[in-house]
């Protein structure tokens, strides 16, 4: 069962770790009532309130006057409070996952550019030489005006690098309250914004590249994408419900999902198809060997993040309250970080 949740102020720190108010804290709403007795209440149950919508679907806040009605209504609320449970912590992984993606590709970033241009709803990145056998890069940060415009580089043309390399942290994180995870790749429409890829001969790569993402199936039913590159096309939400994405993303058209690949295909693929090169300096074998070792790297950081620092199972911060989970995912993703800077699982 879960607790209530009321803000701190100067007169309740004493109540601060169990309870949050919602609203004001101090009067409650004309609609704010007790969920078992119906008086007017300022405190909701912790583990429900501020639940994601689904599929355009706002869950309403279930109040209580303290824990004494809560735990007497709770043989009532305890099914919808579960499903709203889960449905936070999808939106929360996905949160995590996507800030050490964009990390994760800053390590690992492979295109030299020179010079970007926007215009409208388009980005180009201008691409310049590279240096005898050194086939990544620095990220240019100084040519970019914006976050968004940074991650949108970040993000070209990665949606396989994205399912593939960020495999052991969406295991981690949703281990345990997902029944199933997949891998379409899907056939785009016409989407808000594009980037594209100039070489150094100035030639525009036009080519339309199939998207690929994770589909979680949760404990309850629910289904979720979480697309990881879907900036690049003008996404910025990594975690949208699946009926939401068919029809936002994809024209409402299911024929636009070629195919459903098993949770660790791209992984798999990543693997053979690495295996399959002879020479270490040819740039696409020396790109995805690189990229493998830092996967695995990632692996052990979550590794050693969870029992080296012990801190426990990377799900389990999902489920704390707002502020304490936005500090555990803030300690999670700089310890990454200096994981991927050094190179090696060390910590």
């Amino acid at each position: 069962m879960t607790t209530l949740h009321i803000a701190s102020d100067a007169n309740n720190a004493k109540a601060t770790d169990n309870l949050e108010s919602v609203g004001s804290g101090k009067t409650p709403a004309p609609s704010d009532l007790c969920s078992y007795c119906a008086k007017p209440a300022i405190t909701a149950c912790r583990g429900c309130v501020n639940a994601p919508a689904f599929d355009d679907n706002h869950p309403p806040k279930t109040f209580y006057c303290n824990s004494v009605c809560q735990k007497a209504d709770w043989t009532k609320h305890n099914v919808t409070c579960k499903v709203l449970c889960v449905r936070k912590q999808v939106y929360r992984a996905g949160d995590v996952i996507q800030r050490v993606f964009y990390t994760y590709r800053e390590r690992l970033f492979e295109i030299p550019i020179t010079k970007v241009e926007k215009e409208h709803h388009r980005m180009y990145l201008y691409e310049g030489q590279y240096a005898d056998n050194q086939f990544l890069v620095l990220f240019p940060h100084h040519l970019f005006s914006s976050e968004d415009d940074k991650n949108r580089a970040l993000a070209y043309n990665a949606c396989t690098d994205s399912t593939a390399f960020m495999h052991y942290l969406v295991k981690a994180f949703l281990e345990g309250i997902c029944t199933s995870i997949s891998e379409p790749t899907m056939n785009l429409p016409e989407t808000p914004f594009r980037v594209y890829h100039v070489d150094e001969h100035r030639n525009y790569d036009t080519r339309e590249y199939q998207h690929e993402v994770f589909c979680v199936t949760v404990n309850g039913g629910e289904m979720y994408a979480i697309d990881l590159s879907g900036i690049q096309y003008g996404w910025v939400e990594t975690v949208v419900p699946w009926p939401q994405y068919l029809r936002s993303r994809l024209d409402g058209d299911p024929k636009r999902v070629a195919a459903i690949h098993p949770f660790g295909y791209s992984l798999y693929n990543a693997r053979m198809l690495s295996r399959g090169f002879d020479d270490p300096l040819q740039p696409l074998a020396s790109t995805m060997k690189q990229n493998l070792r830092y996967a695995d790297y990632l692996a052990a950081g979550c590794w050693g993040f969870a029992e080296g620092e012990g801190e426990g199972p990377l799900g389990d911060s999902l489920k704390l309250p707002q502020a304490a989970f936005e500090e555990k995912r803030d300690k999670f993703v700089f310890f990454i970080t200096e994981v991927l800077k050094r190179g090696k699982a060390g910590w």
